[in-house]
């Protein structure tokens, strides 16, 4: 049997809720559905496009094995509907209902996991991670702190404390600088931001 590989797009496939296999996809509270991260702030955006790739197993093989000439393909169950699959893969010609060509969700009970997304949450996931982009690593949103310059304007929004807070705590974000109150410049806390994590 000849293994090549064969590269496609896809859309994404959703899972059939009247198959009893397939459980319907998680929602996900409008407050958490991703920051990007940005110097000076961040921008609530929806679900990134993610490629598929399925792989041609047994491509041009119609020997004398009984083999009907279908390109068979490895499809993962995508138990969270976000078009990322996990587990054994099955081998069909077309996607079972439910099922994915990417493989690799670190966590397929939570749509926003999947392999290299890139956007940061304030909650974690199902099972306690804060991994969301599925590298194995936690990395914060916003590590450093709010900056004043000499002529008091802020040079940098950030932490008001020199430590970055965890993941999911809220702590006081500097905004602005300001000179008016006292003499010396001071930096504004606007209200407290939670550290967002991916």
């Amino acid at each position: 049997m000849i293994l090549s590989l064969v590269i496609a797009c896809a859309q994404p496939l959703l899972p059939d809720t009247g198959d009893s296999r397939v459980p319907p996809p998680i929602e996900v509270p409008e407050a958490d559905r991703g920051i990007v991260v940005g110097q000076t702030g961040h921008f609530i955006v929806g679900p990134l496009a993610r490629p598929r790739i399925p792989f041609d197993v047994n491509a041009g093989d119609t020997g004398d094995t009984g083999d009907t000439g279908d390109t068979l393909i490895p499809w993962f169950f995508d138990g969270d509907g976000d078009g990322w699959g996990a587990g054994e893969p099955v081998l069909e010609a077309a996607a079972p209902p439910g099922f994915v060509a990417q493989d690799g969700d670190c966590d397929d009970e939570d749509a926003r996991a999947w392999p290299g997304q890139e956007l940061f949450y304030t909650s974690p996931r199902p099972d306690g991670s804060w991994d969301f982009d599925c590298d194995s690593e936690v990395e914060v949103g916003w590590a450093w702190a709010g900056v004043c310059d000499a002529d008091c304007i802020v040079e940098a929004q950030g932490w008001a404390t020199a430590l970055a807070p965890s993941c999911g705590v809220a702590a006081d974000w500097i905004s602005a600088c300001s000179d008016e109150v006292v003499e010396t410049c001071e930096p504004i806390s606007e209200a407290q931001r939670i550290q967002p994590c991916r």
